[in-house]
């Protein structure tokens, strides 16, 4: 889903890529099949960056907490991906000043946020308050599990949120 979304809005200038909280690297694996292949991930444990390794998708694997200040460069990323991670009991919307630090003047955002989640955690608010800070803001509600009618959350939507920093 979010590799879909990231071809349909980006351009050749929105690398590398910053996957959030890449998980086991499910996305990585999706986009390189798809030739994005400049990827660095980006994830809290340990345990998920050591999966998302074997793929052989990522440049660059960061251990860190998207809640505190991020060891990178200002101005650094020509997109940011994330899905699963601005959801019910992991990141909330003050993480987005972090990322939009670390991305570049007019880079890409293709970020994955649950529908309860948007309203009850604020993001609408956070939106407002950065929206000097960006432009495009678009959202597209989808199943967040696709069809599957196998899952204890199968009618659950995310937001799948699209934005450029200016």
């Amino acid at each position: 889903m979010i590799s879909n979304y990231y071809d349909k809005y980006s351009n050749k200038n929105d690398v590398p890529v910053l996957d959030v909280g890449a998980g086991t690297g499910l996305i990585a694996e999706v986009m390189n099949k798809k030739n994005t292949i400049d990827i660095d991930a980006i994830d809290i444990s340990p345990e998920m960056l050591e999966s998302a390794k074997s793929k052989n998708c990522y440049n660059k694997l960061i251990e860190a907490d998207l809640t505190k200040n991020l060891d990178i460069d200002n101005n650094y990323y020509g997109a940011i991906v994330s899905a699963g991670t601005f959801t019910h009991g992991h990141i909330g919307p003050n993480a987005l000043d972090e990322l939009l630090r670390v991305t570049k003047p007019s880079g890409l955002f293709v970020i994955t946020i649950h529908s309860k989640v948007y309203v009850n955690q604020n993001f609408e608010q956070k939106f407002q308050d950065i929206n000097e800070q960006i432009t495009d803001l678009t959202f597209h509600e989808e199943k967040a599990y696709g069809n599957n009618p196998d899952k204890d959350h199968g009618n659950d939507t995310v937001f799948i949120t699209v934005f450029r920093k200016k």
